[in-house]
């Protein structure tokens, strides 16, 4: 790596690649590595600074890799410079009140704010740690918690104010890699370092969303019990402040699917900066090879992390009503067990539970160019997607699907599979019996979903899509 040299790309992630295996961080592998003609430098956002081994070997057009840390005790540490005068503090009020009156306001307050604090030259005008523990910072959160939180105690909304802005205080400490395009995969914290960057350099800033990061956040808060509830409406304005103001900055906004799409446009994108790029494997890659079906000698597989999201629980519960009617079914479940350990032991037991040990299988991390040869029908059970390769893959593959009703599924096997709700057990059983028992509608499916596949998912086309994508703001 030639740490310093300018690249052509920096892409933004948070708590992903090359850290964290899943179906975004493969995205970003294939896309440094198909675009070798163009140079990429990674920043990456991590909680904290422990000991991480990269699950990715970086592409060798990879030019700079930065991680930055949102732990408070690095904040912490930092030394003090002077305390903001009053006429700053109307600055730093007018930036809150930007963020929090739905977008209506106009930014130029937020730029005043970064300018001040995270200069692109100098020492900043004033120290951000001055800004939490001086008197004139309690009266403006005070104010704010009037106005916004009255039913929250001034000590919590305190406590609150502090857990939230002492990450995005220490991002603007941030040393971002100089690029010609700065290209964020969510929003959020990711995406306030797009803005940084955007304002700091005056580049290009592009924004791809997989799932929705501010809805996939709303979620996360509302079933937090660590978040007291009358806290929650704050920590909800903080993500949406985030989101809003990542879509402000923006000069293009992609997602993988027109629903995803409406719901950026929905929350500040503006419709003709937002574009849909699906998500494209190679076809060469997966061979389709016509095989018998068999009632009595079916494979069923689950493809993905053994973790809460996946919702592999209810995979298991169906597993064990379809083996009580077909006893000499098979089932897998295909992926890493190492980000949810105590998870992956419920599961376990669970199956133990229902007698059904003997016949499901944890494999662990497989190659599944391997597997899909001897699969015949991909499950799943997720509660939140994006647009999961897993089934663009089983489709050329020649496997029909099973999966639950979110994010883009629809998109990808209305025609080609089964949908069914999340968190129906006995729906994805039925589900699978279906392909179990009905071959002419298996077969229909495997024919519709290969022609999908080479239609609308194929790499090339994705990889051209992006390609585009940079022409058009380099």
């Amino acid at each position: 790596m030639i740490k310093g040299k300018e690249s052509d790309v920096c892409l933004i992630l948070e708590g992903s690649y090359p850290f964290v295996t899943g179906g975004v961080s493969s995205w970003i592998q294939m896309i440094v590595s198909q675009l070798s003609d163009l140079t990429f430098s990674i920043l990456v956002i991590s909680p904290d600074s422990s000991d991480k081994t990269p699950e990715y070997e970086y592409p060798p057009n990879v030019v700079e890799v930065v991680e930055v840390f949102i732990e408070d005790k690095v904040f912490l540490s930092c030394s003090a410079s002077k305390k903001p005068s009053k006429n700053e503090w109307e600055f730093i009020e007018e930036f809150h009140e930007a963020l929090t009156e739905e977008g209506r306001g106009s930014y130029d307050s937020v730029e005043k704010f970064i300018n001040m604090v995270a200069p692109a030259k100098g020492r900043p005008a004033i120290d951000l740690k001055n800004m939490l523990l001086n008197r004139s910072a309690f009266s403006v959160i005070r104010k704010f918690n009037e106005k916004f939180s009255r039913l929250s105690p001034l000590l919590d909304y305190f406590h609150t104010w502090r857990s939230t802005h002492y990450p995005l205080f220490h991002l603007l400490r941030t040393n971002i890699p100089r690029a010609k395009i700065y290209h964020t995969i969510s929003t959020g914290f990711a995406g306030f370092l797009g803005v940084l960057a955007h304002l700091r350099y005056k580049k290009p800033l592009l924004l791809t969303e997989h799932g929705i990061y501010t809805k996939e956040r709303e979620m996360d808060i509302m079933r937090a019990e660590w978040i007291k509830e009358h806290q929650k409406g704050f920590w909800l304005r903080y993500f949406n402040a985030l989101g809003r103001l990542t879509y402000h900055y923006c000069d293009e906004i992609t997602s993988l699917f027109e629903i995803n799409r409406q719901l950026q446009i929905s929350m500040g994108a503006l419709p003709d900066q937002a574009t849909v790029i699906p998500n494209g494997v190679s076809l060469e890659r997966y061979s389709f090879k016509e095989r018998p079906r068999l009632t009595d000698d079916f494979a069923v597989g689950l493809v993905g992390r053994v973790t809460p999201i996946k919702d592999v629980k209810t995979f298991v519960k169906s597993c064990a009503l379809v083996y009580a009617k077909f006893p000499k079914v098979r089932f897998y479940i295909l992926g890493p067990w190492d980000e949810a350990p105590e998870y992956v032991e419920e599961c376990k037991s669970l199956s133990r539970d229902l007698s059904i040990d003997r016949v499901l299988e944890f494999t662990g991390r497989v190659n599944m160019n391997e597997w899909y040869e001897k699969l015949d029908l991909v499950v799943l059970s997720s509660v939140k997607e994006a647009q999961p390769l897993v089934l663009i893959e089983a489709m050329c593959s020649g496997i029909p699907s099973v999966a639950t009703r979110v994010g883009g599924v629809q998109d990808i096997i209305s025609e080609s599979g089964l949908i069914v709700n999340p968190k129906r057990p006995s729906d994805m059983a039925v589900a699978i019996e279906k392909f179990i028992t009905d071959k002419p509608f298996y077969q229909k499916c495997v024919k519709t979903g290969l022609e999908k596949a080479k239609s609308t998912f194929s790499l090339e086309q994705m990889i051209n899509n992006y390609r585009n994508l940079y022409e058009r703001h380099f």
